[in-house]
């Protein structure tokens, strides 16, 4: 019995690590969860991709920024 729970958990860890999830503007797809932003990036738009480091010397002043307007400094 041990046996069938242990690979019944690694047959759903490996089913939720193969899922895409599309993730708003602000937040990107980590697991099968959507995670904002951290400081110093962003996302203009929805879907799977990443969020996008600000230029060198420049940074946000929260997560989940939406544009690469809120990259200040420099």
């Amino acid at each position: 019995m041990y046996m069938y729970i242990y690979s019944h958990t690694q047959v759903l860890m490996t089913y939720y690590d193969s899922i895409t999830v599309s993730c708003e503007a602000g937040s990107e797809p980590i697991g099968a969860q959507c995670t904002e932003c951290a400081v110093g990036s962003y996302k203009e738009s929805a879907g799977v991709d990443a969020c996008v480091t600000c230029p060198d010397g420049q940074i946000t002043d929260m997560t989940g920024s939406t544009s690469a307007s809120d990259c200040k400094g420099g």
